[in-house]
């Protein structure tokens, strides 16, 4: 018998499913689970009170929204004491990443702006093709390659640098 566990095994008997909690509820279970990945998406948490207890063992709790991202680390002394393992940042510098329209700015006091894409102040002033997309908001929902300043109106009606992000095509 092997004394080392394999980590591609996530059957539920080894409790390797239980590794990695991704929060909130996305539908991803039964795919991590069909690519035999050591992580579950099943924890009903939206991030209220009280904090779910951590199961058994060494398990992870990782954000997969903005929303989440946030309150795990508003939070995390509780989910700490409650028994989970957590990466965060401060809540600052989490507002800042979950605001597209922000970003640039951050970016720039942290020295890192020269890696992003070049946005643009308005659709006159870009190039195109670029990215037109809100400011918050996840997985590419309203996200548009437009090819036009008439395309980015169409798509926005009231184009403004704080609602919506226009940037660059990479």
């Amino acid at each position: 018998s092997s004394s080392t566990t394999d980590l591609s095994d996530c059957d539920e008997d080894l409790d390797l499913g239980n590794r990695f909690h991704w929060v909130p509820p996305k539908g991803w279970d039964d795919h991590a689970r069909k690519l035999r990945i050591c992580a579950r998406n099943s924890l009903h948490w939206q991030g209220d009170a009280p904090v779910p207890i951590a199961p058994t063992g060494s398990a992870w709790l990782l954000p997969c929204s903005d929303t989440l991202s946030l309150r795990i680390a508003k939070l995390q002394e509780m989910l700490v004491k409650a028994g989970w393992k957590i990466i965060t940042s401060p809540p600052h510098v989490i507002e800042s990443l979950g605001n597209k329209a922000n970003l640039p700015h951050y970016a720039a006091k942290i020295g890192m702006a020269e890696f992003l894409p070049q946005h643009y102040a308005s659709p006159e002033r870009a190039v195109y093709p670029c990215v037109l997309k809100p400011a918050k908001g996840e997985y590419g929902a309203n996200t548009w390659i437009c090819m036009s300043r008439d395309d980015v109106y169409r798509n926005t009606q009231n184009f403004s640098t704080t609602a919506w992000v226009l940037q660059e095509l990479v």
